[in-house]
This record gives structure tokens, sequence and C-alpha cells, in this order.
């Protein structure tokens, strides 16, 4: 304009709400008549802040306080990154036990901690001979979106030839989606005691 006038700044989200993810580095100047200057915008998505493909709008707001609130509007188009996470817990006991030639069950919960929809492969591994892998059993994946979570079963059978011992086996959750050379992935373990059992030949 042709007069010295006070802008000040505002942002709003998507959904029209204020916008809390951008600060600026003065939220109001005084310009002299056809004049400008830059002002600096920090865009600060929060650390749950859903993957959209569309990305997310931020409209930012000049409003002139000497020309009866004279506003000028920008859009600016901000794209949160994917983030891959999990987490793997069992629910309820973690230590069962059996006898040989017996089975049970175990619940495992995996939750996507990830903000974009994530395949979570799933594996049984040992850390050394006293864990028995091969005796689980459990689905090879989950589909899971951001932050949700499924309970899946792990069951075991126990031959029956196994001698009296507590036996471990290990839970293996891994991202698909993660293109990282060495994917998140997250462990847990369950135990199987084996019961001492009598026969009369």
């Amino acid at each position: 304009g042709n007069g010295e006038d006070e802008i000040t700044l505002s942002i709003k989200n998507d959904d029209q709400s204020p916008g809390s993810w951008g600060s600026f580095s003065d939220s109001s100047v005084t310009l002299q008549p056809y004049t400008g200057t830059n002002i600096t915008m920090t865009v600060t998505p929060p650390s749950d802040a859903p993957y959209k493909d569309e990305g997310y709008t931020l409209q930012i707001f000049g409003t002139s306080e000497d020309g009866e609130n004279l506003t000028s509007t920008k859009s600016l188009k901000v794209t949160v990154n994917k983030k891959f996470d999990l987490s793997l817990t069992v629910s309820g006991a973690s230590t069962k036990k059996v006898d040989p030639d017996g089975s049970v069950d175990f619940t495992v919960n995996i939750r996507n901690k990830g903000n974009a929809e994530d395949t979570i492969l799933l594996t049984l591994y040992a850390e050394d001979g006293t864990w028995k892998p091969e005796w689980g059993s459990i689905v090879s994946s989950v589909d899971l979106l951001a932050n949700q979570n499924k309970d899946v079963t792990l069951s075991v059978t126990v031959p029956d030839d196994a001698a009296k011992a507590d036996y471990k086996i290990g839970i293996k959750g891994t991202s698909d989606e993660d293109p990282a050379p060495n994917p998140v992935n997250r462990t847990t373990e369950v135990s199987v005691s084996v019961n001492q059992t009598y026969a009369v030949i």
C-alpha cells in the first residue's frame, strides 16, 4: 500500500484449525510504503502425524492492521515422510507348562507404531540349543494400518520325547515396507517348561 502498515501473520492447517505445525521468526512486521521483507517460517509436524499421499496443506495469512483487515493468503504443501516402527508383546503369560506330546498357545500382540500402513513379517528364531523355534507355528505376516494392533496366536507342540527342561522360542517381527537396507524389526520370546512324566513298561 501507499502508507505504513503492520502485517500480522497466521497459519491454519487442512481442517482450518490454528496452524500448530508452523511458526514465524516474526509474527508481525511493520512495512513502509511499497516495501517488503523476508520472514522465516519453520514447519514442525507432530511426531504422530500420519503419512498422507496427498500431503498436508498449510494456509498462510497476512492481515493488514491498517487496511480494514485486508488479508492475503498463500498455500504451502508439506509432505510428511513415512516412519516405520513396531512392537511385539506377549499378552498374558509368557511362560507355560506342558507335557511331552502336548501343545500350548501364546497370544502375541503386534502393533504398527509407524505413521503409514505396513506389513509385519513374522518369523521364529533360536539363539542356542535350548531354543526350539521348530516347535512353534505362527502366521507369516500381518497387515496393519498406522498405529493399529492385532493379536496372533503362537501354537507350540512339544514332541513326545522332549526332556524335562525349560525351552524358549523367539518371535521376530520385521517391517516389510521399510526400504532401509536393514528394515526395522523387534523381537520377543516365550518359554515352555516341559513337565516330567513317568511311565511303567
